[in-house]
Parts: C-alpha cells; sequence; structure tokens
C-alpha cells in the first residue's frame, strides 16, 4: 500500500473518531487506548512479577522546545510489549519518522535533523503484547513548539 493510500486511510479513521479513543475486541477482549494521567507508570516497563497484561498508550502531544518537559514522542505507558512499530506521517502522508523499539527516544520533533512546523501529525502504531494482544493506533498528535511551562503558569 503506497504512503497516500496509508495516510488517506489514517485520515478516514481519524476524522470520523478524532475524540474517540480507539477500541477493538480481540477474542473477547476489549482493547481501549486510555488517556488518563499515570504519573507513576510513565514510560516504564511492567516487570515479569507483575500481571502479564499488555499496556501501550500514548500522550496527544508534546513539546520539542528546549525545556526538557515532553521533549519527545514516545509511549506514555507500556508493559509486556513483545513486537513494536511506530510510523509519523505529517498531513500530506509524508512518512517523518519510524522506530521500532518501545523502550527508545521516540520522535523529536524533526525531519532530516531539522525542526518541522508546529501542529498536528498522525501516528500509527502496530504492536504485539505478550499476552496475544494486538494494538493497532492510528491517532493524531499535537506538535507544540512555542508551549512551555512558564506559559502556563503565568510567568511571561
Amino acid at each position: 500500500m503506497s504512503i497516500k493510500k496509508t495516510f488517506l486511510l489514517i485520515f478516514a479513521v481519524l476524522s470520523t473518531n478524532l475524540a474517540l479513543a480507539q477500541t477493538e475486541n480481540t477474542e473477547g477482549t476489549e482493547e481501549t487506548e486510555s488517556t488518563e494521567n499515570s504519573e507513576d507508570t510513565e514510560g516504564t516497563e511492567g516487570s515479569e512479577s507483575e500481571s502479564a497484561t499488555s499496556i501501550l498508550t500514548f500522550p496527544n502531544g508534546f513539546s520539542p522546545n528546549g525545556d526538557d518537559f515532553n521533549p519527545t514522542f514516545k509511549p506514555k505507558q507500556y508493559q509486556n510489549i513483545e513486537e513494536f512499530h511506530a510510523y509519523i506521517f505529517n498531513r500530506w502522508g509524508q512518512k517523518l519518522y519510524e522506530w521500532d523499539d518501545v523502550s527508545a527516544d521516540g520522535w523529536d520533533g524533526t525531519y532530516r535533523g531539522k525542526p518541522v512546523k508546529q501542529g498536528t501529525y498522525f501516528v500509527l502504531v502496530k504492536a504485539r503484547g505478550s499476552d496475544g494482544q494486538e494494538f493497532n493506533i492510528r491517532k493524531d498528535v499535537n506538535l507544540l513548539r512555542g508551549y512551555t511551562e512558564e506559559t502556563t503558569n503565568g510567568n511571561n
């Protein structure tokens, strides 16, 4: 499938489900992407002693603006992921970045070493957990360059 066809498919899904988390029924279990903030499990791999339930969630945005707060787009929470592949596309369907290690640093908001513009980009993730759960995540991600912790506190 060409990149443009892939993008159009992603765009069609996103345009009808922007406000909804993707839910997929796999062998009687329901897979839902959570949008809750979970500080204590953020970006950590679960230990073997924990439940074998697979978890994979992503944030809705990130801010590669030099303040070292959310500088990369990567999984917010993951546990028991065996296979992982993620792609980042711009609004025209051009692939900007891809990675295949869930624990890697993720996307830093650049393309060919140059910062991309602030805006909305699209992520496509295909992954499989150790419990056999399949993750097919398609969502938009907001890249915010002018957003800093100081602007939220009113310290301009």
